[in-house]
């Protein structure tokens, strides 16, 4: 089935694969968290629970993952990093899983791992959302741009777009909004703007706006190419929200962080903010690396705030949780 269906206010959309898969829609009860820090520390402690019972998968565990689009996705990451399309599913919540799934894929999807997945895009929605509600009071009449960096499906930009048409509607009515996805892979964003599609038809949660989506092949290694395309793109005219959640932050050399903060520094204008989870030195995360895991660089959250300071950004809210620091940078204007 191409296109979208609504089952129970929770629409579905299928992959360029054929994978029926829940748009995500944080201010919606079926995805909403309201975890405690404690909540939150136990699923940390599950998965460390795990990690130290079983520290190397069997073979028929292997077989068992092989088989699903999650567990596929989380073998094909040692070294690396997850994909954007299992990654995604990882955040679905295993209540949204469409029926007839594979039931791995189900069980990963309510893992104590997968939550804290889940609440890193709540997180980054939210830093978001903030952020832009103060820019576009700041700025009237202006155009939104979003820029996800590494972005993948993008979901944290339609998240934080249904968290201020919740709570602050008029301060959207009349503005054009673009959405860029900056990436190497142009398959998931092709299923990012499915579900932009599906959530602004007639009758959605964004209905009635009008937003267009751009998929822009990039690397964060090559940051020259990104301050050219945003400059090009007006971003200096534009109420700006650059994010990048699980990715530059968690992954990126300080040079790489250091050279895309000043491209979109020199590109953007006075009320620019970037939103972004940064890869926490813990336990979880150092398991992780000695599995054979993805390539995540821990860091420090004041190192963190070093490499953002002296590109020009300062840092505006921290979200701690458990494997990460969720944080929302503003520009720093002289």
């Amino acid at each position: 089935m191409d296109g979208s269906r609504d089952l129970a206010g929770v629409l579905y959309v299928r992959t360029e694969e054929g994978l029926e898969l829940p748009v995500i829609d944080v201010t919606h009860p079926a995805f909403a968290l309201s975890l405690t820090r404690e909540q939150l520390e136990a699923a940390d402690e599950e998965q460390v629970r795990q990690m130290r019972a079983q520290p190397e998968l069997s073979d028929q565990m292997r077989v068992m993952l092989v088989g699903s689009v999650i567990g596929k996705g989380l073998l094909g990451s040692a070294g690396g990093f997850l994909e954007a399309i299992p990654t995604y599913y990882l955040k679905v919540g295993s209540a949204n899983v469409a029926a007839g799934a594979n039931p791995v894929d189900r069980a990963i999807a309510g893992s104590a791992p997968a939550t804290l997945v889940r609440q890193r895009l709540q997180d980054m929605a939210r830093l978001m959302a903030d952020g832009l509600m103060r820019a576009l009071a700041e700025q009237p009449g202006a155009p939104v741009m979003f820029a996800s960096i590494a972005g993948g499906v993008a979901a944290e930009t339609w998240n934080a777009l249904l968290y201020v048409r919740q709570e602050a509607e008029e301060l959207l009515e009349g503005r054009e909004v673009v959405v860029r996805v900056l990436d190497m892979d142009g398959a998931a964003p092709v299923f990012g703007e499915k579900a932009m599609e599906a959530l602004t038809a007639a009758g959605g949660r964004l209905g009635g706006m009008q937003i267009s989506w751009e998929f822009v092949p990039y690397s964060w290694a090559k940051a020259e190419e990104l301050g050219v395309h945003l400059t090009d793109a007006g971003a200096g005219e534009a109420v700006f929200v650059a994010s990048s959640e699980g990715g530059l932050f968690e992954y990126g050399s300080d040079e790489e962080i250091v050279a895309n903060l000043l491209a979109v520094h020199g590109a953007t204008g006075p009320g620019a903010v970037v939103v972004g989870s940064v890869t926490r030195d813990c336990e979880s995360v150092r398991r992780t690396l000695e599995r054979g895991g993805m390539a995540l660089r821990p860091r420090a959250l004041v190192e963190f705030r070093a490499l953002a300071d002296g590109a020009g950004w300062e840092l505006d809210a921290v979200l701690e949780r458990p494997g990460t620091f969720n944080v929302r940078l503003r520009k720093r204007v002289s």
